[in-house]
């Protein structure tokens, strides 16, 4: 996928995410393009009920088949997944969530530092979200 094509599927996935938190009645809003307006680079994509969240959305994401199986066993994601030098662990670090969706899957998941999974319609009703 050309540049291009990816910066404007991941900018589509984080307006959708906005879309399902705002059906909820959460407070939510994409940030700015370069994601530094609190002087850091980790602002996140999102910000949802006053929370950084980093969204991402590829044809294939490191440990997929781990956060299934962690999801599906309703285990937390294993500790060597969420921390250290993975990539994982670097796309949550500074964040208050992570927002992550392979292609052709029908999970969107979000994973929280201390390693709880869940789906985006859970998380969102952990928030106080409900369906208008």
């Amino acid at each position: 996928m050309s540049g291009t094509s990816a910066r404007r599927k991941g900018a589509q996935f984080e307006r959708d995410i906005v879309i399902a938190a705002k059906a909820r009645g959460l407070e939510a809003r994409r940030t700015a393009i370069n994601q530094t307006q609190d002087g850091s680079a980790t602002f996140g994509d999102v910000a949802i009920a006053g929370l950084k969240v980093e969204c991402k959305h590829h044809a294939s994401i490191p440990f997929w088949g781990k956060l299934v199986a962690s999801y599906e066993a309703q285990h937390p994601v294993p500790y060597e997944y969420v921390n250290g030098n993975t990539q994982l662990a670097r796309w949550l670090a500074g964040h208050d969530a992570l927002i992550v969706h392979q292609t052709r899957s029908s999970y969107i998941f979000v994973l929280t530092p201390d390693r709880t999974i869940c789906t985006l319609e859970q998380w969102l009703n952990s928030l106080g979200g409900k369906l208008n």
